[in-house]
């Protein structure tokens, strides 16, 4: 009787550490929301895929104290109105983050439900971050892109601009962030000379262009995403103006609509982007290093790595960077302050200071102009980090 016992208490405890071992191996769950449908499909599809490559790349290393990460995506459909409802669902299962989503129109949506947590890991740029928050983004403000492409403009005697925005939240930031860089003193000799706006909707912006075409600009400001500058970029084309420089939202740095647009696109268009986006100015081994790894995260997907890639991929590092260091059932409270607290979290647009800069943890500095080079099929950097010409 007293083996039996002392079997069944041994068979009690095998079972009671298989179910320990089983429930260890569980997968991590991540929610991300994306817009995998709708305007936005051509980011939010670029975004998923980088994720996928990002959780094969860390389950290949262990996951997270062992157990596999895996992120799972749902579709805003590019809707601020989906996008309420889904988080509001991931807020009642009381998720301790939410990375996206992929516009700035879905994340300001998303960002007034999370008072109180998820961490929300927004992939847009045009976002207006709230320090102390829990809403982060993976990008450089839209300040930060007009500061060092305007400083390139600048240094390179392109003093009259021709501003093109759309009726959108992202061509309104990047209206008030234009005007707001150009009241820095450094900026004095640069003035808009034709101020122009359209709905997202308009399928010609010909009258547009042919008043900025009249007011003799030498830099030509396009400030939204997707469709809507295809529409301007035509419209340029058409009215002989690819000679004149244009700087446009790096929301646009996508090798899709690259190839899409080629047909139209202006002798020198420019982006500020990522340093990974202009690898030949990697000094930084951590920096390189991280680039290196979603390269070959990447390959397998027969994937390119540009500006979503770039985001989505340090949104899921900043993560589970967290967790890593928190533990996987850590709260929002507390990933929220690692995250606010940390300093020198390398990954593939450079270091990650949030103490420095809130909410983003990179700023101008961390910004590079690149311009699109046509027979290459890539990107090539033109400036220092900040915007400096080369």
């Amino acid at each position: 009787m007293r083996f039996r016992i002392t079997f069944a208490i041994a068979l009690t405890a095998c079972a009671f550490s298989g179910m320990q071992a089983a429930r260890a191996a569980d997968p991590i769950e991540i929610n991300a929301v994306l817009s995998m449908t709708g305007t936005a499909a051509f980011i939010g599809k670029s975004d998923a895929v980088t994720l996928q490559a990002f959780q094969n790349s860390i389950n290949q290393t262990g996951g997270i104290a062992g157990r596999p990460v895996k992120f799972t995506v749902s579709d805003d459909g590019s809707s601020p109105q989906v996008a309420v409802q889904l988080t509001n669902d991931l807020i009642a299962k009381k998720v301790t983050v939410i990375i996206g989503s992929s516009l700035s129109a879905t994340c300001s949506a998303m960002m007034p439900l999370a008072k109180a947590g998820p961490v929300i890991m927004c992939l847009s740029n045009a976002i207006v971050t709230v320090p102390d928050s829990f809403t982060f983004a993976a990008l450089v403000s839209t300040r930060d892109h007009l500061a060092s492409g305007l400083r390139y403009a600048r240094m390179k005697n392109l003093h009259r601009i021709a501003l093109i925005v759309s009726s959108d939240t992202s061509g309104q930031n990047g209206e008030r962030a234009i005007d707001d860089v150009l009241s820095d003193p450094a900026n004095k000799t640069m003035t808009i000379v034709d101020r122009e706006h359209f709905n997202l909707t308009d399928i010609s912006v010909a009258a547009q262009v042919a008043r900025m075409k009249a007011a003799h600009p030498d830099v030509i400001a396009v400030w939204t995403t997707g469709t809507p500058a295809a529409t301007v970029l035509r419209a340029l084309s058409d009215a002989g103006m690819q000679e004149t420089p244009v700087l446009i939202s790096p929301g646009n740095a996508t090798y899709v609509q690259m190839e899409q647009y080629a047909q139209f696109l202006p002798q020198q268009l420019l982006f500020t982007l990522p340093i990974a986006m202009v690898p030949e100015r990697v000094s930084d081994p951590a920096v390189r290093a991280n680039i290196q790894d979603c390269l070959k995260a990447l390959a397998p997907l027969s994937t390119r790595l540009d500006l979503p890639v770039s985001s989505a991929w340090d949104a899921a590092l900043l993560v589970t960077s967290g967790m890593k260091k928190l533990g996987a059932n850590a709260s929002a409270e507390a990933l929220r302050a690692y995250l606010a607290n940390s300093t020198g979290i390398s990954g593939t647009a450079g270091r990650y200071d949030f103490r420095t800069m809130p909410q983003r943890g990179i700023g101008e500095n961390s910004e590079y102009v690149a311009r699109w080079d046509t027979a290459k099929g890539t990107w090539v950097g033109v400036s220092r980090a900040g915007g400096e010409p080369l």
